[in-house]
């Protein structure tokens, strides 16, 4: 994550990385229709279309969102949808863009839809839906180039806004361009304010007409164009994580989901957002009652001194439902409690990771910051000894009450005490039987999301899963002299829940299979508190309370998300991967229609379930990806199998 060097000149916002300012002097919002809107013919292919995709290099201040959000409202047809995807490398802040938006009063609402779901300047992908005006914001903090090669899109038209090209020859170059053209569909079209002789070679190379039109102001001209026909590329995705284009008839969008704690409740909220017909079904008497039914579940970032898989993932994961919690926050009596989270170091190597952590990361304040003994003894009035990394946007809430919002829809009718013993195919739809073989429900999509649960079902055999037990104590009407609210994490969690009511856990304890409250696994609880409370006699604690529950992981650690791959194909297609042959040389994956999982989101549950409950709609709505190319191959549920077949495990 790179910052902006931003300062002001004459009123303007100004660049000093490319030594530019943001928007023209001579009328930005009419600079934005006359490049963008008129030279892609938007307002006339606004209104002959069910859905529109829209790229854009340099999303900058946010202007031309707005501007088209204007324009899409005006002129699109009632239920079209609009998909925006806009990349940044240097992502402006939250009030920085509040306050260059007072330039333009009658873009009020659209930049403060925008604002209310800005998210935090965190490297990686961000999708903002906006139901009431049918678009979804995908904003790509990254390198262009990255960016691009980790999108599989075809795009119907161009926004090319960056800096200009003498100064940012980074976005402005051939790389670039053939990636533009390849994540172009035929007949899709671009647009730019820039006329130089070079940038024109560049796009007509790779595949663009391109021609020039007069430009905005004092710029006498500026380039414009179509692709003829789309860019004929071998596909860069390996056979095996190839996932089918797929899309329903609007009477076609309903869905059957097993299991009604966070992951099924977010995929069901994330499916009725987008009109389909919901049926989830649960086995007890409420919803969230397993892994899921802790009285506080912890949302916070990860960070590691790598930007490998799990950071990438997990932080999409925090920053969505960041944004989520606090949209719920502001229009409902929903209780979100932000109230900080410090991550303590174990000793002295990794306080010194710690702190290359945030070296390294070029993050913002407001995401994470390494603070030292002192600051967290004045933030927790804890006896702390060590450093740590903060995170000032963590928090936690009641994992139930969430969920019964997100099954709080005119479109989710929710099934309890409903065991499910088997799942059949039939025609073109899937059955579900209780244990006494009736048929409760038909459809022609099932979701998996029952977690541990899911592996009674024969065809999902092939996906290893792992139960971890998992205590948490209960601290009620126990005085810590504590009037802190920011959680502590080391070797445990620890965290308030009100005057004298606090959470401590939970145990991680893979061979232990009991449901009852162990006193062992308790003192294990207590060992890490005994550590931040030194001077507290916890001996008077006799009969300390609690939850046991039983996490889902998988192997690696990562959910299991996506359709749900043939067993029997997969093995018969790649069983010679570990020759090495090119990938061109094996047939796209196949799949079991209609059938999809979500499951194995382990102790992160909070952090990772929204992310995947917003991939998997969006994927089963025919949308562009919320996850880049490279976070969907590490859900994918066949990972595991692949990884075998590579080393050609002999007890497949």
């Amino acid at each position: 994550m790179k910052n902006p060097s931003l300062t002001w000149k004459n009123n303007l916002p100004y660049s000093e990385n490319f030594q530019d300012t943001y928007f023209s002097e001579h009328g930005a919002i009419e600079e934005s229709r006359h490049v963008f809107l008129e030279g892609n013919d938007l307002p006339k292919r606004f209104q002959n279309c069910e859905k529109f995709i829209i790229g854009e290099l340099g999303f900058g201040t946010g202007l031309n969102f707005a501007v088209t959000s204007q324009a899409w409202e005006k002129y699109s047809l009632k239920h079209a949808s609009l998909e925006y995807i806009s990349i940044e490398k240097f992502p402006l802040d939250k009030s920085t863009i509040k306050k260059i938006s007072t330039h333009w009063p009658e873009l009020k609402k659209y930049f403060s839809s925008l604002l209310e779901n800005y998210p935090l300047r965190i490297d990686g992908f961000h999708h903002i839906s906006f139901p009431e005006k049918n678009i979804q914001l995908t904003l790509i903090f990254e390198d262009v180039l990255e960016a691009l090669k980790n999108i599989h899109v075809e795009v119907d038209a161009w926004y090319l806004d960056g800096f200009a090209p003498k100064r940012n020859p980074q976005m402005w170059n051939e790389a670039a361009f053939k990636l533009i053209a390849k994540n172009t569909q035929a007949g899709g079209s671009l647009a730019t304010y820039s006329s130089a002789g070079e940038v024109r070679r560049q796009l007509t190379s790779v595949g663009f007409e391109i021609k020039k039109r007069s430009g905005f102001a004092k710029k006498r001209e500026m380039l414009y164009g179509i692709l003829p026909q789309k860019i004929k590329e071998q596909n860069k995705i390996k056979a095996w994580w190839r996932y089918p284009k797929i899309s329903f008839r609007q009477d076609e969008k309903k869905a059957i989901i097993i299991g009604a704690g966070m992951a099924g409740c977010w995929t069901a909220r994330a499916l009725a957002d987008r009109g389909w017909q919901v049926e989830v079904f649960e086995k007890n008497s409420q919803i969230a009652m397993e892994a899921s039914g802790n009285r506080a579940s912890i949302l916070y970032p990860y960070r590691s001194l790598h930007w490998d898989k799990y950071q990438q993932f997990y932080n999409a994961g925090f920053a969505h439902s960041l944004r989520t919690f606090r949209a719920l926050q502001k229009k409902s009596d929903f209780s979100w409690n932000e109230c900080g989270l410090i991550q303590l170091a174990k000793n002295s190597q990794e306080a010194e990771r710690f702190q290359k952590i945030t070296q390294l990361s070029q993050v913002s304040e407001e995401f994470i910051q390494y603070v030292d003994a002192k600051f967290i003894s004045e933030q927790t009035g804890a006896a702390i000894q060590q450093s740590g990394l903060y995170y000032p946007c963590a928090g936690w809430l009641d994992p139930r009450q969430l969920c019964l919002y997100l099954v709080n829809h005119p479109k989710i009718h929710l099934h309890l005490n409903q065991h499910i013993d088997q799942i059949k195919r039939t025609n073109e739809n899937w059955q579900i039987f209780n244990t006494q073989n009736q048929v409760l429900a038909e459809k022609p999509i099932i979701i998996i999301a029952n977690a541990y649960a899911a592996e009674k079902f024969s065809l999902l055999k092939a996906i290893p899963l792992q139960q971890v037990r998992g205590q948490v104590a209960y601290l009620d009407d126990f005085d810590l002299k504590w009037n802190h609210q920011t959680i502590l994490c080391g070797e445990k969690s620890f965290f308030p829940l009100g005057k004298n009511h606090f959470d401590l856990g939970a145990t991680f304890e893979p061979k232990e299979n009991s449901s009852e409250l162990l006193e062992n696994s308790q003192q294990e609880n207590l060992k890490f508190l005994k550590k931040i409370f030194p001077k507290i006699n916890f001996s008077s604690i006799k009969d300390l309370k609690g939850r046991v529950g039983f996490r889902t992981t998988s192997e690696d650690r990562l959910p299991i998300v996506g359709p749900l791959f043939d067993e029997e194909a997969y093995l018969r297609d790649y069983s010679d991967l570990q020759h090495g042959r090119p990938d061109s040389g094996y047939p796209s994956a196949t799949y079991l229609p209609g059938i999809f999982v979500n499951i194995g989101h382990g102790a992160r549950g909070l952090t990772s379930s929204g992310i995947c409950g917003e991939w998997l709609a969006g994927y089963l709505n025919g949308e562009v990806s919320c996850l880049n190319q490279n976070l969907v191959e590490a859900l994918h549920p066949a990972r595991f199998l692949i990884k075998k077949l590579k080393k050609k495990i002999e007890t497949i």
